[in-house]
């Protein structure tokens, strides 16, 4: 079974080793967390990033992602909830280009630029999305579809992410 993306498979590889060296003592979040560091420690934060909205598989391997991050419904949210979902896509936003400017491990990048690509964009179209509760809330309807309609993916940005899917 060859490795499509073996450098971007070093995470899990890390996990297995971990777990077959101590598997008493295995602890798979921290083990996570010390792979990711160890991995690229130049871009630590922004993989990590990357990493943790970016677990699922989508093909019957189903698994929690984005668990440090908390949603809420429109109808019923804090500024508090709202600022820190702001700060999250605004983080998401900006992984590509920390990503780049950080890691020095060149064969990770190529392989996953496609996917941080579609990670970044992921970011702003949840950015956005965000900014219009506000523009709703302001009651400036024309603005408010303006900004629906921006942020409507294209045909071409939907097949660019079905290739290329991260967060779900």
């Amino acid at each position: 079974n060859p490795m499509e993306h073996g450098e971007a498979s070093k995470l899990a590889l890390y996990g297995v080793a971990d777990y077959t060296w101590n598997t008493a003592a295995y602890n798979a979040i921290d083990n996570w967390e010390r792979g990711i560091e160890a991995l690229t420690p130049e871009a630590a934060d922004a993989y990590r990033t990357f990493a943790i909205h970016s677990c699922d598989t989508e093909t019957g391997y189903r698994r929690a992602e984005s668990w440090e991050t908390r949603t809420f419904r429109i109808a019923e949210y804090t500024q508090e909830e709202y600022d820190a979902l702001l700060r999250e896509f605004l983080a998401i936003e900006q992984v590509p280009a920390r990503m780049e400017a950080g890691c020095r491990n060149e064969a990770l990048l190529g392989e996953l630029r496609p996917w941080l690509t579609e990670f970044g964009k992921l970011g702003t179209r949840g950015r956005k999305t965000l900014e219009l509760i506000k523009t709703y809330e302001a009651g400036d309807d024309g603005a408010f579809w303006a900004a629906y309609v921006g942020n409507l993916m294209t045909e071409q940005e939907r097949k660019d992410y079905e290739a290329h899917k991260s967060g779900t």
